[in-house]
């Protein structure tokens, strides 16, 4: 598979703050918050790039580290009305290759067109937490 296309079924890790990864009632769940990106456009790493290795990701053991495939993301729409009060499916998303000199398997979760506002970038979040899966949790006193 050619470095410059992320194939639907590849697994995507992105390293979380420990804040993002929550315990409740005995089962840790992912915070929308995990996926927050100041660009809007939230950065992974394409995990056979990193020899599916999430220590790769995670970087510091006081970190998480959480996986979607590249097909969930796809697979998100939104519905909004349009000016004539009419449901229309909105933003198709992806994830593109985004290589950094030091982490080549360095992506991104995009949409286009851009997002127009926060609270259409807060429904991508919410839809990725609960796809999102935690592959490595967060070492306390790290």
């Amino acid at each position: 598979m050619a470095a410059d296309y992320v194939d639907d079924e590849e697994l995507l890790y992105r390293r979380v703050f420990p804040e993002h990864i929550l315990l409740s009632d005995g089962t840790h769940q992912i915070h929308s918050q995990a996926f927050t990106d100041r660009y809007r456009q939230p950065s992974v790493d394409r995990a056979r790039l990193c020899g599916n290795d999430p220590t790769h990701t995670q970087q510091q053991p006081g970190f998480g580290v959480i996986s979607v495939r590249a097909f969930q993301v796809r697979q998100i729409v939104l519905i909004q009305r349009d000016p004539a009060g009419q449901e229309v499916v909105v933003r198709p998303f992806d994830v593109k290759p985004d290589p950094l000199p030091d982490n080549p398997a360095h992506a991104v979760i995009y949409t286009i067109p851009e997002f127009d506002s926060q609270r259409t970038f807060r429904k991508l979040l919410d839809r990725l937490k609960h796809l999102g899966e935690i592959v490595l949790l967060p070492r306390e006193g790290a």
